[in-house]
């Protein structure tokens, strides 16, 4: 699948570390009152929720709210795939709003072929896992952005202690760590399942 990024293994193995996280929630209502459950005014024309977030058809602004009347904007809903999401790179080199998931930053295999997502043991393995490739910003910025394929989970294959592998530029080499589970990656998602987005100015 493609030599991944020492930045992305680390990534990964920090977000083991930190153990098992619960989602925000319950998110606080967007103060529709219109009768409509698409996120729209009720006559199917997108709805700005203020400071410049919109819900569209299918995208939901998401929304924590102070009790002193407070609002901090935390992203998106997809409506469709009843699931939270946000913009990012897709594998088709399009912005769309991806739900999240947890980097394929290790390997089972000593030809790094089979990337694994690590799991703190007694945590649930995450809904999708993902494999960030390609990208190159250049030594003055700018250029290609990394492109991401998400996947569904796959079984447990394993245990951090038995064994596992790094790719970092290109080398595949074996590493130590503590105790954690492995899980494989499943079934590839089509990028054109998420909402694709485009930068504008205005």
């Amino acid at each position: 699948m493609g030599a991944l990024r020492l930045g992305w293994a680390i990534v990964g193995l920090t977000a083991a570390v930190m153990g098992c996280s619960e989602p925000i929630g319950p998110d606080p209502s967007d103060g529709n009152d219109d009768g409509a459950d698409d996120g729209s005014t009720g006559n199917g024309q997108p709805q700005n929720q203020g400071d410049g977030f919109v819900s569209g058809s299918r995208l939901r602004a998401r929304f924590i709210g102070g009790a002193d009347g407070s609002k901090q904007f935390l992203g998106f809903h997809d409506d469709e795939r009843d699931e939270d999401c946000s913009f990012s790179t897709a594998s088709d080199g399009k912005l769309r709003c991806v739900p999240p998931s947890s980097g394929a930053s290790l390997f089972v295999d000593a030809q790094c072929n089979q990337p694994v997502v690590l799991v703190t043991v007694g945590c649930d393995p995450p809904k999708y896992g993902n494999v960030v490739e390609g990208g190159d910003v250049g030594d003055c910025g700018g250029g290609e952005p990394s492109r991401m394929r998400l996947f569904t989970m796959g079984a447990r294959v394993a245990s951090a202690a038995q064994s596992a592998y790094t790719n970092a530029f290109g080398t595949c080499e074996q590493t130590t760590l503590p105790p954690n589970d492995l899980y494989a990656l499943d079934e590839e998602i089509p990028a054109s399942s998420f909402v694709e987005g485009n930068v504008t100015v205005e």
